[in-house]
């Protein structure tokens, strides 16, 4: 009896086991981490340059890790649609829930693949893999589709060769169910139970406290090694639904809010609201404007300026001499780092000051907290008011973060003609320019025109005409001369300019919006010139600057005295204490201090790294340091999460402080 008893027991078990359902479910789990493991494998030959310091040692994690975020990927993708197929369905409905099934989890997989396509593609411009960015794709559609077509023609059709591959290879998988007799609803019940329990705890990594997360990633001593062990489908899925959500913070906001004024704070601000934590009015300290007579400003943001493209920056190729000898003659800050390694990051920071560090970099567009913003600042004191993106309207969303910023004159794509276009992005930068100089010339003084350009971005297009100074055998050599070229127009541009009589009484100010290609030590340094003729004294300052300084720092040298709640501080402020920046990527933070970067989720540490010397990770060894700048960057994080969320940057209209004044007035 007891025999026939376990014999029953071990035929209900080997039936479970072998049912077809589940070797289904097996099987297009091993088909899925198959496709993701080769697409690590293709990722590391493709940027292989990129891990050349990763050793053997910490490879072999890297990928052991990869593994975890990649069966955690593969139960997200499929496992809503083969849930369903546990259910003991009538026989008249069974059939139609499994071809909803097969169809369901196809498509599931034919996104995820185009998704690692993708991604193989834009890790190389951003250094990241994609987050939110596909959510608002729409936008810029056209010119993506149109680069995909033009430069990965055969690329792209081998993709849709993959994709209908995956299509065919998927529903196949799930013929057998067709034949399958379905279980009764008990049998069914804990099939349907026991799978559940393992994809939770598959999508969660592990039995662990806290479910998986981006910062698992980093488990060696390079940042960018954790990149391999990462996906562009994991990152997005994550960002969307993992990771939307608001971290907990664990100080008090009036002890964040105070900790953020020390570490902003001059001894020429007054602090003028505790409803609005970092509203103030900053004294000049250092104007070149004269008395009376405001002093123009000219802002080039620089698509993915690197600073070790210029060789006033310490770069070693000669990209941009133009820029460079106009550096000699400029305040020159060779230290400047990007906030982030999207564009829509880089502008929040230049043109308000406002560190838009969230998973999401767009959800700031969702809250519209009122910004304080160049366009306010300027326009407020009476300056006429322009800004320019030669690209479609909405393009990256530069035209909603410009309105936040105050500029309500934009000039797009749309207002030149259709012979300017240069059949990728927008408008060439040497017409774009030209028609910024143009412009100006018959606005009234004083002025301030912004111009975000275009051209030194993928597909690296060149007009009719240029001739490429660098040969295709010179590394990176289409992004050289896509700089040179803007160097060309640039060195147009400020040719006219010359001859106007405004270029005395104007402050042109030129600096990157991220990097793109840059090592990773060099990933957040972009170009940034101060150039004011025959007021501001040339020199080379090697300090720790952040995008966040660009605002105060312009305020101080056009001598205006107003209320602002800038998240940086001039860089021209005699009592300026040790520089920070915070930078961030994917879903990580990092902050620096001197020499010391500590990289972190919020949640937790990730690592702490010094600039100089072997890249080591000093977590275990600087506890003191890792409390220190870990108590900074949450207290500084928290404050900029709440202020945005929450729209305590700067009053509403009609309750703000009085008219900003300059100090020569």
């Amino acid at each position: 009896m007891i025999a026939k008893d376990t014999q029953k027991a071990s035929l209900s078990f080997r039936k479970f086991l072998f049912a077809p359902a589940l070797v289904v479910w097996l099987r297009v789990i091993f088909i899925t981490m198959v496709m993701l493991l080769l697409w690590r494998g293709l990722f590391l030959v493709v940027y292989r340059s990129y891990f050349t310091a990763v050793s053997w040692r910490e490879m072999i994690t890297v990928f052991l890790v990869g593994f975890r975020f990649d069966l955690s990927t593969t139960l997200l993708t499929i496992s809503l649609p083969f849930l369903s197929c546990w259910l003991p369905w009538p026989l008249r409905i069974r059939s139609k829930v499994i071809v909803f099934a097969s169809w369901f989890t196809a498509i599931a997989l034919v996104v995820a693949t185009g998704f690692l396509w993708s991604d193989l593609l834009f890790y190389g411009e951003s250094g990241h893999h994609l987050t939110i960015e596909p959510a608002g794709v729409y936008q810029d559609l056209g010119p993506m589709l149109m680069l995909v077509l033009t430069e990965y023609p055969f690329a792209f059709m081998g993709l849709i060769v993959l994709l209908i591959l995956i299509v065919k290879v998927i529903c196949l998988q799930f013929r057998p169910l067709l034949r399958e007799t379905p279980n009764g609803w008990w049998s069914s019940l804990g099939t349907l139970l026991v799978v559940t329990a393992v994809t939770v705890l598959g999508i969660r990594g592990g039995w662990q406290k806290e479910p998986l997360k981006s910062s698992d990633a980093v488990m060696t001593n390079s940042t960018i090694a954790g990149n391999l062990s990462l996906n562009g489908w994991y990152s997005f899925l994550a960002t969307m639904f993992l990771e939307s959500r608001p971290p907990r913070f664990s100080l008090p906001d009036s002890v964040a809010f105070a900790a953020t004024r020390e570490m902003i704070a001059s001894s020429r601000d007054r602090f003028e609201s505790d409803q609005y934590p970092l509203l103030r009015v900053s004294r000049p300290a250092i104007s070149v404007a004269d008395s009376g007579e405001p002093l123009n400003v000219v802002l080039l943001v620089i698509e993915s300026l690197n600073a070790s493209y210029l060789q006033s920056h310490g770069g070693t190729v000669s990209a941009m001499p133009f820029l460079d000898s106009l550096a000699e003659s400029s305040l020159i800050f060779t230290n400047c780092t990007a906030v982030g390694t999207r564009s829509f990051r880089g502008l929040c920071a230049i043109l308000a000051s406002v560190p838009n560090l969230g998973g999401n970099p767009y959800g700031i567009t969702f809250t519209l907290p009122r910004l304080r913003g160049m366009g306010d600042l300027f326009g407020e004191l009476g300056y006429q008011i322009r800004f320019m993106h030669a690209a479609a309207p909405g393009s990256m969303g530069v035209m909603a973060i410009a309105r936040m910023a105050g500029y309500q004159k934009f000039v797009s794509a749309a207002d030149f003609p259709g012979s300017a276009q240069n059949g990728s992005w927008g408008v060439w930068d040497h017409l774009a320019l030209m028609r910024m100089s143009q412009e100006m010339d018959s606005m009234a003084e004083p002025l301030h025109y912004g111009i975000f350009t275009l051209c030194t971005h993928a597909p690296w297009a060149l007009p009719r005409g240029f001739s490429a100074p660098f040969h295709p055998s010179t590394p990176n050599a289409e992004i050289l001369n896509t700089f040179a070229y803007l160097d060309s127009a640039l060195q147009e541009f400020f040719t006219r300019e010359s001859s106007r009589a405004r270029f005395k009484r104007t402050l042109y100010v030129i600096v990157g919006d991220h990097t793109t290609h840059a090592s990773e030590e060099e990933r957040f340094r972009v170009g940034c010139v101060f150039h004011a003729p025959e007021r501001l004294k040339p020199a080379v300052d090697n300090r720790l600057m952040s995008h966040l300084d660009i605002l105060p720092t312009i305020l101080d040298l056009t001598g205006v005295n107003a209320s602002h709640s800038c998240f940086g501080r001039s860089m021209l402020d005699p009592d300026t204490i040790q520089k920070f920046a915070v930078m961030t990527q994917s879903n990580l933070v990092e902050w620096q201090r001197g020499d010391r970067v500590l990289v972190s989720d919020i949640k937790k540490d990730v690592a702490l790294f010094s600039l100089h010397g072997e890249r080591t990770n000093l977590l275990a060894k600087e506890p003191a340091v890792v409390d220190s700048m870990r108590r900074e960057l949450q207290a500084y994080y928290q404050t900029a999460e709440r202020l945005i969320r929450n729209n305590l940057i700067y009053p509403a209209r009609g309750t703000e402080p009085k008219n900003p004044r300059t100090s020569g007035q």
